[in-house]
């Protein structure tokens, strides 16, 4: 077998002992991490979707809507902190949320 020298493999994954140590050894590794609480996470929002252009126009609800869209997305950023798979153990919300 010869391998394209233009073969790329973009891998998502958590972390794991199972991942074969030769693979990451002859890898690029990025890790990305959430920004910390709902506040970071609302104004990373606003500042990279979120535009005045777009926000500042006719009907003056869109504001409020972009808002709570915010700060919804922001809340389930930061639920999933909890569990590393996701949704599938359940998690009461709490007085924090």
């Amino acid at each position: 077998m010869r391998p394209n020298v233009n073969f790329r493999l973009f891998l998502l994954t958590e972390f794991s002992d199972k991942i074969p140590m030769t693979l990451l050894r002859s890898s690029i590794k990025f890790i990305f991490e959430l920004p910390d609480g709902v506040k970071s996470t609302v104004k990373r929002t606003y500042n990279t979707v979120f535009t005045p252009q777009r926000s500042d126009r006719f009907p003056p609800e869109r504001c409020r809507l972009h808002f709570l869209l915010s700060w919804i997305h922001a809340v389930i950023m930061e639920r999933l902190r909890y569990t590393p798979t996701g949704w599938s153990k359940k998690y009461e919300f709490s007085e924090a949320d």
